[in-house]
Formats: structure tokens, sequence, C-alpha cells
């Protein structure tokens, strides 16, 4: 039986971090070992119209349907069509003992058996990466961190009600940070080169039902959901494989570039059809949840099983940085989940949070007044997030 070898393409690569939408790319793998499948659903069962409809759509031979099934895999972000026929060849509509969802062992089996990457896969990312075209630079500087909205709002009321939220000068320095949330293209990479299968860690995040994750699992899609301990470990795997110093971004790295280089922006959509402002700083909730339906579906119907999760899927803010807004998403910081212990000083310099805790730090994307960037929580290290990382280098890449 051979096991995927795979070696991922430039289309692949240069999307892993940037959520390019459109680049079909694919990796070239050895056909996946093959379950043998008995035919023939139950006696009793009788399919109804619509199950004869997909019956017949799709081909008869058990070989051919298999491997449609991987082609369609390997697409980094498939059409809703390609989505739903996923769907079909799984047999997510029929019975469990249909022949259908037999299926299901051809997926998983097509993360179980991956090799660590090749030398080829890890110079073509890094030259993605020393090219810099997915990271965003900024200089850093002087901003106000956290809620501005007594500063601002002539009320006097915060913006988020957080009260371990108050904002205070902060200075960082230069650095980048990445254009999108990592795909599941690049993190496949990290977990292979640990010698970890990736069906095992899809098992983790989806005990009760791999296939679910299995069926979500595209290369240009968000990964998630990653406890810290992974997002961390992908952060410092770049840097021990670039000789580059990446790492997770701390709270003030991630707020300054989401809030567009520490203006005094709480909800980044100004993107989205039809926002209307309910002050200077907060829109109107409905205006956003329109505008982000809005963009969704622009970006493609979810199916059943599998919604569409590029990193782009709701646009970016006005530096480039995307899965900023969308709803109740949110990403790992590299802080523990505490003030800093300089808190109260007149500026902190590069703050990196306090030296130990027992909650991480996440940021929240902006949705409506529930959630904006300036939100921030803490969440057990063993909790699924989606994540990015940071390049901490002020003369950029040598």
């Amino acid at each position: 039986m051979n096991q995927v070898t795979g070696t991922v393409r430039w289309g692949l690569i240069l999307m892993l971090l940037s959520g390019v939408n459109g680049c079909m790319a694919q990796q070239q793998v050895a056909p996946v070992p093959l379950p043998a499948v008995k035919q023939g659903a139950p006696d009793t069962w009788e399919p109804d119209a619509r199950q004869r409809a997909i019956l017949a759509s799709l081909p008869t031979d058990a070989q051919a349907q298999r491997e449609e099934l991987i082609r369609l895999a390997r697409i980094p972000l498939p059409s809703h069509a390609e989505r739903l026929r996923i769907e079909h060849l799984t047999g997510r509509d029929f019975p469990r003992q249909h022949p259908l969802r037999q299926n299901d062992a051809v997926l998983l089996d097509l993360y179980r058996n991956q090799d660590k990457p090749g030398a080829a896969e890890l110079n073509e990312l890094q030259a993605v990466l020393k090219a810099k075209a997915q990271l965003i630079p900024l200089k850093g500087g002087r901003f106000i961190m956290g809620d501005f909205g007594p500063m601002k709002l002539k009320d006097g009321l915060t913006i988020t009600g957080q009260a371990n939220n108050r904002a205070h000068p902060v200075e960082l320095s230069a650095y980048a940070i990445m254009k999108g949330p990592v795909t599941f293209a690049a993190f496949d990479l990290y977990l292979r080169a640990q010698g970890r299968s990736v069906l095992s860690w899809i098992i983790e995040g989806h005990e009760k039902a791999p296939i679910v994750g299995a069926l979500a699992h595209r290369p240009g899609y968000v990964a998630w959901p990653v406890n810290w301990r992974d997002a961390n470990g992908f952060c410092l795997w770049l840097k021990d494989l670039t000789g580059q110093p990446f790492a997770l971004p701390t709270e003030a790295q991630w707020e300054y570039a989401a809030r567009e280089g520490g203006k005094f922006i709480s909800h980044p959509v100004h993107h989205l059809p039809g926002i209307q402002w309910g002050n200077p700083f907060v829109p109107t909730t409905q205006s956003v949840d329109d505008g982000i339906a809005t963009v969704k579906k622009l970006a493609g119907e979810p199916t059943t099983f599998i919604r569409p999760q590029p990193p782009s899927l709701t646009g970016e803010n006005r530096i480039g940085m995307q899965g900023v807004v969308g709803g109740d998403e949110v990403e790992w910081t590299g802080d523990w989940y505490a003030d800093d212990p300089r808190f109260g000083q007149k500026l902190l310099k590069n703050p990196v949070g306090a030296a130990s805790g027992s909650l991480r730090s996440v940021r929240a994307v902006a949705g409506n007044w529930a959630n904006s960037v300036l939100h921030r929580y803490g969440h057990e290290e063993t909790r699924g997030n989606q994540f990015r990382c940071v390049l901490n280098a002020k003369q950029g890449w040598r």
C-alpha cells in the first residue's frame, strides 16, 4: 500500500498564509490505500427522489467514487458545487449502512498516511515567507491600547464593557504580522514535520465524529480548532525552520495591527456593504450582521457539513489584515490573560503581559456590538481557536 508523500506547489504555499481566493493548486500525492467495501444497502431502505437524483449523478464504480473524492479533498478552496459533491460522495444524505458511507474511510486515510514534508516543500514555504508576500510590515510606534471609549465617546461609556481593558499608552517596535490566520495547508506541514498524523490531530478536535473534521479540512481553510500549545509550537517551528524571529503576537501587536496601526478603531468593518454607525466608533448591530451575511454569501454558501472558511472570507481591514471581521471567532496571542506587571506606568514599551497565569489571552474578531477588536478574553490552553504569527524583526528578513 502506498503512503501519501505529497509536495505542495507554489500556488498552495502562496495561499497557505494569505487566504488568496481562487487558488486551485493541488498536492501531488500517491493513491490512498482503499479499504474493502461491502456492497448493497439494507433491503428495508428505499431512496427518496432526492437520494435517487444524487445516486444518478455519482459514478457507479466504487473505485471511481474514491478517486473523485480524493481529488476534491485536495482542492484548497472548493466551490459550493465541489463541497456538495464531497458530501454526496461520502453519503451524508444516506443511512449509515449505505455503501457510500464506506467512503468515509478513504477520506480519513488521506490524512492518516502522510510522510514528513520533503525539503522541496519546506524550501518553497521559506521562499514565500522570505519574499514577505504574506507579511504586513508595521513600523510600530505609540498608540492608546485598550478600551478608548471613555476618552472618545461624549457619554464617557466604554465600548467593551470590560473592567480589565482600560486604555493605556503603549509603544511598539517594528514588526510584521501574517496577512491572514494560518491555514490547514501550512499547519499540516507543521504536524507532519513533528511526525504527527494529521488524522490524529483531527480526532483530537473531533473525537466523537472525526469525519466531520475531515470534511472541513480543506488546505485553503483557516486551521481550527488549534490549541495554544500547537499555535505557539507552529510559530516556533517557523522560527527554527527559517532562522527568523517568528512568534505568536503579543496582545499589543495583535490589537495594533487590527486597529490599522493603532488608530481609534473598534470595528474595522468599513468594507462591508450598508454599514451604518451608531456613533463614530461603533456600527449598528443590524448593519454589521447584514453586511457580514452578504459578504459570506458572496464568498460561497455553506453546505450542510462544509462551510467555506478561507482567511479572506469576510474581507480585510485597511492595512490588509484578514480575518479580523466576521462574528464569533477569536485568535490566540502569546500573552497570559493578566495585566502586565508594569501596568500603570506612563508608557509600556513592547508589553508582553504577565510572567505566568492560568489562562491565555485571546483577541476577538469584530462582529456586532458584542465583539470588537478591543475585546479580550482568557481561554485555557486546551481550547481550540485560530491564530497567526508575527515576525519580530525591525529590519525585516535578512
